[in-house]
């Protein structure tokens, strides 16, 4: 104000001074009555005077108008008592709720439904039944299982039991009576006797061929006999020739066949292989079975056991059971039909997490375990709060953004959310205690030279600033790290907005531009950035 009005004072003193001393000069040299000269001369005495008395008037305007700038209202629009506190430091993130747990659930076995015990939008408790299929093929698949192991662990138990009395005498026996056969088929061979009778027979064959030669010699010598009965005699004693001759051919093939003879071999093979099975049987209930014997009876049995298994587990799932607590979201059953891959569909609606976006720069400083405050967008009062339970490894990459994806699971809460909710993430970094901490808008900056300024209340009641220094930082809150002491009064002073008498409009009082939501442009602080939710 002041450099505008001192160039104006000046310019209008040239002009009435410079008026006046012409006027002087005119009436002296030009015009020559003597009353004109008078009157011109006293008009430039009476504007000389009247341009001192303007400049008087302006230039106590002007310090009229400096000391209304320079008085600063002693009322303060805000005041705070400096005690120790919290800082919390955040980083924000959005994202949206998801079920802990969402679950397709289905039957395993392929048989008509024969029961639905829930409807679309039920709550269920873990353990409930919700549906039930025929199981009429399930029961018998189980008893044949069950007849199966039975016999197989039967057998085992024989196997593996001591022999009995009774069963030792049966099986000795048994050796015994293939002892005797063996014998008796090795001893089939001729006897002496049945050599003999061979001779014998040969010998008389020869001897009959001997009398039909003695037959036919007499007939020859007879020439007393007639002619014709000749003939005849001799066709008969060839032939009874001849037949001797074979005769003794037929027994001497059977005695020698005789001599050459020794036991029955088909005989003697099977009275062998009694003996060896009746001899085996007979040891191995002496000796017990053998390792192979026990592992192969042990696997028969382990075999018909799982497959009883099998078929109580395929029993099981012709109920179809909740799994956990939950509400029926969606559903495709009908009675009679058979079920489908995607028979119930059940949702927790109790216990839900949030995948959220870390920034690369940001995700070094959050770990799991860490505290997260949830803002609920749709219950903006709801107090949530959860936990970091997973951190990516890999990194989620989107053109130049690098993020990763980091799960928060929420706490029990008695708020009723859904899914799908959009909610924002605010992930609690580090948390200072028992420090100084001031709201950001009672900090402002000197223009000059750059430090940052408070306003202080002294012990007289008037308003100060003192120089302070700023360690760790949120969007709304400061650390006080120097300057400020325990219990003093910082006060946040009005912006006053003044008018002069000559029209111009002046300000005073108040905080520097800056000191009203955040740290001013400027500050000295000590690092520490926070950051608003979301961002």
């Amino acid at each position: 104000m002041q450099t505008m009005l001192l160039p104006m004072i000046a310019a209008a003193l040239i002009l009435v001074v410079g008026g006046t001393i012409g006027i002087i000069l005119l009436t002296r040299y030009v015009l020559k009555p003597g009353w004109l000269r008078t009157v011109l001369r006293l008009a430039g005495v009476v504007g000389l005077v009247a341009l001192v008395g303007g400049v008087t008037l302006s230039l106590s305007g002007v310090q009229s108008a400096q000391a209304q700038q320079t008085a600063v209202p002693t009322t303060p629009q805000e005041t705070m008592v400096v005690s120790l506190g919290t800082l919390t430091q955040t980083l924000g993130a959005t994202g949206s709720l998801e079920p802990a747990n969402q679950q397709v659930l289905t039957f395993s076995t392929n048989a008509p439904v024969t029961q639905v015990l829930v409807s679309l939008g039920d709550t269920v408790q873990a353990g409930d039944v919700l549906a039930v299929v025929d199981d009429t093929d399930l029961q018998a698949n189980l008893r044949d299982a069950q007849i199966t192991q039975a016999q197989a662990q039967a057998s085992l138990n024989a196997l593996v039991a001591p022999p009995s009395e009774i069963d030792i005498q049966i099986a000795e026996a048994s050796v015994q009576s293939a002892q005797a056969s063996l014998y008796s088929a090795s001893n089939t061979a001729p006897s002496a006797n049945d050599i003999e009778i061979e001779r014998l027979q040969l010998e008389l064959a020869k001897n009959s061929l001997y009398q039909s030669q003695l037959n036919r010699d007499m007939s020859a010598n007879n020439s007393g006999r007639a002619q014709l009965n000749q003939a005849a005699s001799d066709t008969l004693t060839a032939a009874s020739l001849e037949q001797s001759a074979g005769n003794i051919t037929q027994a001497q093939m059977e005695y020698e066949n005789v001599l050459s003879e020794g036991p029955n071999a088909g005989s003697l093979a099977s009275a062998n292989a009694q003996f060896i099975s009746a001899q085996a049987q007979l040891d191995q209930l002496l000796n017990g079975p053998t390792e192979s014997e026990l592992r192969q009876a042990q696997i028969s049995v382990e075999t018909a056991l799982l497959t009883v298994q099998s078929a109580e587990d395929a029993l099981e799932d012709v109920q179809l059971v909740a799994p956990f607590d939950g509400v029926i979201a969606d559903m495709n059953l009908t009675a009679g039909t058979l079920p489908g891959s995607d028979a119930i569909t059940l949702v927790d609606v109790k216990n839900y997490t949030i995948d959220v976006s870390v920034d690369e720069k940001d995700v070094t400083q959050i770990s799991v375990g860490q505290k997260v405050e949830i803002a609920v967008s749709a219950i903006p009062d709801a107090q949530v709060t959860g936990t970091i339970t997973h951190i990516d490894v890999a990194p989620t990459i989107s053109g130049q953004l690098v993020t990763y994806v980091t799960e928060v699971t929420l706490d029990p809460t008695d708020v009723e959310l859904r899914p799908g909710m959009s909610v924002v993430a605010t992930i609690v970094l580090d948390e200072l205690n028992d420090v100084i901490v001031i709201p950001n808008r009672f900090l402002k900056a000197d223009e000059t030279t750059g430090q940052t300024l408070v306003t202080v209340q002294t012990a007289a009641g008037e308003y100060t600033d003192v120089v302070v220094t700023v360690g760790e930082a949120t969007s709304s809150e400061s650390q006080i790290v120097n300057g400020l002491q325990i219990g003093q009064t910082i006060a946040l002073m009005p912006t006053v907005t003044t008018t002069t008498q000559s029209g111009f409009t002046l300000f005073g009082g108040g905080a520097l531009p800056g000191a009203g939501g955040g740290p001013p442009a400027g500050f000295q602080g000590g690092g520490g950035q926070g950051r608003p939710p979301g961002g």
